[in-house]
């Protein structure tokens, strides 16, 4: 099994960690922490980093697997499940946890857009 993998800078000054792409599910942002959910062992890891949310999202931006979803989530679209919600509030349903992530209004149409033409693909 190839291991697609990533190195991404716990903080600005810091040493890459590398991660494996493919088992990060999403990056939720807490101001200048970000938590990054990945399965491991068919288990929820969560790692905690100092790092702003457009740094890790940067570091992600050569792979087109991860999405910017809302201002405080990206998430990886290879695990997105499903779409749910209304015209209130959409959400992406992961696989695995049945995590549901929260899609910014403003650009709803935009982000289920990007969805359905993942579907196609």
């Amino acid at each position: 099994m190839e291991i697609n993998g990533i190195g991404i800078k716990p903080n600005i000054n810091g040493d890459k960690m590398d991660i494996d792409v493919d088992s990060l599910l999403y990056v939720k942002s807490f101001n200048v922490y970000q938590e990054l959910i990945c399965v491991q062992n068919h288990k929820q890891v969560k790692l905690l980093i100092r790092n702003t949310m457009a740094n890790i999202e940067k570091q992600l931006s050569g792979d087109d697997q991860f999405l910017r979803c809302h201002r405080s989530y990206l998430v990886n679209t290879q695990k997105i499940k499903s779409v749910e919600g209304n015209t209130r509030q959409y959400y992406f349903v992961l696989e695995g946890p049945d995590e549901k992530i929260p899609i910014s209004r403003t650009s709803a149409d935009q982000m289920l857009e990007k969805f359905v033409d993942l579907l196609v693909c």
